[in-house]
C-alpha cells in the first residue's frame, strides 16, 4: 500500500502544479498574441480590399465565396438586425478558422457604457473553438477570458481576469488560472487577487485552491503571502510521474465527447448540411413566403440549426444528422412546387 504524502511533500507537489499552470498560461498568451495581433490583424487588413457585397440570410456580406455563392475564404459579415460584425475566415457559409466578432448590440451596457464586447480567436463551424479572447461587459466588473474554448463554451485551460475599472490595459485585480468547464473553474485553480496598487490583496487569499463544484466550495492548498511569490515564480512543466497523478483528477473531464475528434467531425458535417439546406431553401423566400408548407419547412430547418450547438454527445449528433438528411429529401419534393 502506498504511503500517504506528508504535508511538506504535498506543498512541493502543489508548487509544481502552480509552475505547470503558469507555464501553460504563458504558452497560451504567446499563441494568442500571434493569433490576435498578427494573423487576425492581417485578415482584417486584407478584408478591406473587398468592395462588392451580397445579402446572406438578410445580412450584408463582402468577401470571397464558393461556387454556390456562400461565404468561403476571407470576408466581413454585417448582421442587419444587431449591427454586430464578424471579420475573418469562412467555410461553406460558416465562421470557421480565425476571426473577430464584435457585439455592437451588446455595447453601452449599464455597467460599462464605453466598452464594446468582442470575441477574437479561433472558430469552428460557427462556434468559438480553440484559443480565443473575450471581452465581457454584462457584469458589474469588466472581465476578460483568454484561453481554450470547446464548441462554443469556455471549456479548457484558460485565464479569467476581473478589473475594478474599465482600464483593461492596467493590471487586473483578480486572475483565475486553470481548467474551466463552461466558464466555471474546475478542480485545481490559481487565484491571484490584487489591490489597486498591484500588491496582493490583504482581504482575499491568493494561491492554489481546490474547487468543489458540487458543494460550491473552494479550499486553499498553497497560499502566497506577497505578489513576488507569483510574479517571480519560474514556469515549469511537471515531471510525468507528478502530472499523471494530478491529471487523474480530470479523467472524467477530458473523456467528454466534445473533446474528441469524432465530435468535431460530426459537428462540422451536420452544420455544413444544415447551412447548405438553409441557403438553398431560402433562395425561394421572396416569391413563396405565403406558401404554408414551404414556411413550415423553413421553420423546421432553422430549428435544427439552433439545436446543433446545444448537443454535447456523439450519438445525438448522429441522430440529428439523420434528421437533416431526411429534410434534404423532403426539400427535393417541395422545391419542385416552388415559384422561382
Amino acid at each position: 500500500m502506498t504511503e500517504p504524502f506528508s504535508e511538506k511533500e504535498m506543498q512541493a507537489i502543489y508548487l509544481r502544479v502552480i509552475q505547470e499552470f503558469k507555464y501553460k498560461k504563458l504558452e497560451i498568451d504567446k499563441k494568442l498574441d500571434e493569433i490576435v495581433n498578427k494573423k487576425i490583424a492581417k485578415i482584417e487588413k486584407d478584408c478591406k480590399k473587398f468592395k462588392d457585397g451580397i445579402l446572406y440570410f438578410g445580412n450584408g456580406y463582402v468577401g470571397e465565396k464558393n461556387k454556390n455563392g456562400m461565404p468561403e475564404g476571407m470576408g466581413s459579415l454585417l448582421f442587419g438586425s444587431t449591427e454586430d460584425v464578424y471579420v475573418g475566415q469562412f467555410d461553406s457559409g460558416l465562421k470557421h478558422g480565425l476571426g473577430k466578432y464584435t457585439y455592437f448590440s451588446g455595447g453601452g451596457s449599464a455597467h460599462h457604457p464605453f466598452s464594446i464586447p468582442y470575441y477574437v480567436g479561433e472558430w469552428f463551424a460557427d462556434s468559438y473553438h480553440g484559443l480565443g479572447k473575450h471581452l465581457i461587459t454584462q457584469f458589474e466588473d469588466l472581465m476578460i477570458y483568454e484561453g481554450t474554448h470547446t464548441h462554443d463554451k469556455k471549456t479548457g485551460f484558460g485565464t479569467y481576469k476581473k478589473f475594478n475599472s474599465d482600464n483593461v490595459d492596467k493590471f487586473c485585480n483578480t486572475e483565475m488560472i486553470g481548467y474551466f468547464f463552461d466558464g466555471v473553474g474546475d478542480k485545481l485553480m490559481i487565484e491571484i487577487n490584487r489591490d489597486d496598487n498591484g500588491n496582493l490583496s490583504q482581504d482575499t487569499i491568493s494561491g492554489l485552491f481546490e474547487y468543489n463544484q458540487e458543494n460550491g466550495t473552494k479550499n486553499p492548498m498553497y497560499v502566497f503571502t506577497k505578489i513576488d511569490e507569483w510574479e517571480n515564480l519560474e514556469p515549469k512543466k511537471m515531471d510525468k510521474s507528478i502530472s499523471d497523478l494530478i491529471y487523474k483528477l480530470y479523467d472524467s473531464y477530458f473523456n467528454l465527447d466534445p473533446f474528441t475528434k469524432k465530435f468535431s467531425d460530426l459537428t462540422i458535417k451536420v452544420k455544413k448540411n444544415v447551412m447548405k439546406l438553409m441557403f438553398d431553401s431560402n433562395k425561394y423566400f421572396e416569391k413563396n413566403s405565403e406558401d404554408e408548407n414551404y414556411f413550415k419547412f423553413l421553420q423546421k430547418v432553422n430549428s435544427l440549426n439552433k439545436v446543433v450547438t446545444q448537443i454535447g454527445e456523439n450519438e445525438k449528433l448522429i441522430e440529428l444528422n439523420e434528421m437533416v438528411e431526411k429534410e434534404k429529401k423532403e426539400f427535393v419534393s417541395i422545391e419542385k412546387k416552388l415559384k422561382s
